[in-house]
Formats: C-alpha cells, structure tokens, sequence
C-alpha cells in the first residue's frame, strides 16, 4: 500500500511564520519561465534514507546509471514558495534559504557544489529582471526596504505598482491614487527556489548523494494550537473545514484528539505549541521506475511531544522516532509532519 502524503494546508485560525523548505532530488532542465522537473529513463533511485526532525532533514540516496555511458544532467532540489510579505518572521525577517537552510551536499561522501537559484514571480510573470534592475533583492530580504523603494524615481516604483511587484495605494472609495511620501511598501511577489547541481552519473557503478539542512519551521504565532471539544464546537463552518483539511494533512485521528485534550488538561488549560515540518516527496517520481528501498524515520525531539503524519505501517523505533519502510516506493504526495511541544 502507497503511503498517502497531502499537500500542506494549515487551519485558517493560526496565524504562521512559514511553511518548511524541502525536497526529493529530481531531473531538471532550464527551461522558459524557469526550471521544470523531466523524467528520465537512464538513473534508477535504488535507495532513500529520509530523517525527519525539527532541527535537521538529512537525506541519502543511491542512484544507478542504466546505460553504458556516463550521463552529466542538471540536478534540482525544489524549495517552497515564499510568498512575501506572509512569510515574514519578526525575529529574523524575511525566510533566505541562503542564510537559514544551511544546505550541504555530498556526492560518495566528498562536498559538491551547489547553487541557489531564486526568481520572482507576480501570478505566472517573471519580474526578476526589473528588480535586479533596480537593486532590489528578488528574496525581498533587505535591510532598509522601504528606504530604497521610496528613493526610487516615481516613474520607476510607478512601473513596479503597475507590474504587481508593490500594491496600489488607494483611497476610501477605492479610487488608486498617487502614494504619500516615505509610505511603508511591502513586496508582493512570490519566490520560486530551487538548490541546483550538474551530476554526472558514471556508467558502471551506483553513486552516492546525501543533504542535509536545517527545516525553516512553520509555527503558530498566537500561543498554542487548539484541538480541544469546545474550542472545535465554537469554530465557524470555515474553521472546522479548515480543521477538517489539517486532520487530514496530518492525518489526525480521533485517537490524537483525545490523546491532546488528557494533555491539556493536564498542563491545566495550557496548549500545546504547534510545529509543522514539510518535504516535498513528489519530485523524486521522475527517476527512473519507483524507489526501489525507502525508508522514513521522524523524530519528534522531546519524549513527552505529540506528533502526526500520514503513513502506512509506522512503527516506533524509539522514544522519540518513529519509521516507514517501503519497497518499490512511487511517490504521488508530499509528507507533513505536526509536531505539538509544551515548554
């Protein structure tokens, strides 16, 4: 049976700094817009070791050359979108997958380069050139932001608020009028990332390839999540459908529910503080035939943490870890893990 994984969707009620960076390597070409994942027919993924926790996502692969030549590709590990300005942490800024990932590979067990490749987007059109024009990070991540758009020449932020890059301003009837000076802008595009390297995979042997990184955490800033019976009966029709779809996601039982609720009563009242982790599993899907030996291990952290994620045939492992093991894995989701602490 095919472990199910969900794409992330968190409650409505929760307010988040951002969804988690992370990804199964997949074959890449460069290609107009950007870069798009292509399935190949020469490399097999023979095995994925996958450890899951909320200070470190390490993942090791072997791959195998089916032809009798060397094949050179370019190889991408796709990040999440930061969608700016949501995915804002007012204790560090802006997410920079530069700064925070601490991104490291290794290919048979020796430093490999990467690249990090970032571009901006307004819907489907891709502004970066405009902002590079316009030293204007494509990240958003700069320090005096407003500074520097309001020293630009009106006609020049004019074209950026025509190209969606910053918001119009308008007045209380909803007419768009000229900005006031020195007004606060905030960005509106959203970046697309991707770690980026030039393989070869030679002929006649498997090749090793690890990562290992630091998860940017999604996290409820509003002091706890809440899964208790009367928190859930005063939602409105949109927050328990909202709730409905992060059960899911998380694939939180009824089980979980009251395992949460014996624990809020014993922390009197207290709740839990909320961590989700995500990795991006679907990418791994273009390599050749299915991934002959996988295998999850997700570590909760703390003994006394509560943890969730979808998958078949869990088993724990230790106090804190829990692993899936599965032959002949065709990826088709993404997996998320809810990870709920009390300090």
């Amino acid at each position: 049976m095919v472990m199910v994984f969900r794409i992330l969707s968190l409650l409505a009620v929760i307010v988040f700094v951002v969804a988690n960076a992370n990804a199964n390597d997949g074959f890449a070409q460069i290609g107009i817009g950007g870069l798009v994942l292509t399935n190949t027919d020469k490399i097999s993924m023979d095995k994925e070791e996958l450890f899951v926790s909320e200070k470190q996502i390490r993942v090791d692969y072997v791959f195998s050359n089916l032809t009798d030549q060397d094949v050179e590709a370019s190889v991408m590990f796709p990040l999440p979108d930061i969608v700016i300005p949501n995915e804002y942490d007012s204790a560090r800024g802006l997410v920079n997958f530069g700064r925070d990932l601490k991104f490291k590979t290794l290919v048979d067990g020796k430093a490999f380069p990467i690249t990090l490749v970032q571009r901006s987007f307004v819907g489907d059109n891709d502004i970066s050139g405009e902002l590079q024009k316009h030293s204007i990070a494509l990240n958003g991540d700069m320090k005096d932001f407003e500074k520097h758009i309001n020293a630009l020449p009106p006609d020049v932020k004019q074209n950026l608020i025509n190209i969606g890059a910053l918001p119009k301003y308008t007045d209380d009837s909803g007419k768009e009028v000229p900005y006031p000076p020195d007004l606060y802008f905030a960005p509106q595009w959203t970046v697309k990332s991707y770690v980026m390297r030039q393989q070869v995979f030679p002929k006649g042997r498997k090749l090793t390839v690890s990562h290992s990184y630091v998860p940017v955490i999604g996290a409820s800033v509003e002091g706890g999540v809440n899964y208790t019976k009367e928190y859930i009966a005063e939602l409105s029709d949109e927050g328990r459908d909202n709730l409905t779809k992060d059960r899911a996601l998380h694939c939180i039982d009824d089980d979980w529910i009251k395992a949460y609720e014996a624990r809020v009563k014993k922390e009197k009242g207290r709740l839990g503080n909320p961590k989700w982790i995500s990795y991006i599993l679907s990418s791994g899907a273009t390599w050749k035939g299915s991934i002959k030996d996988f295998r999850l291990v997700v570590d909760k952290g703390k003994k006394d943490a509560m943890v969730s994620f979808c998958g078949d045939g869990v088993k724990k492992i230790s106090s804190t870890k829990f692993e899936v093991r599965k032959r002949d894995f065709e990826p088709k989701q993404d997996l998320n893990v809810l990870i709920v602490e009390w300090e």
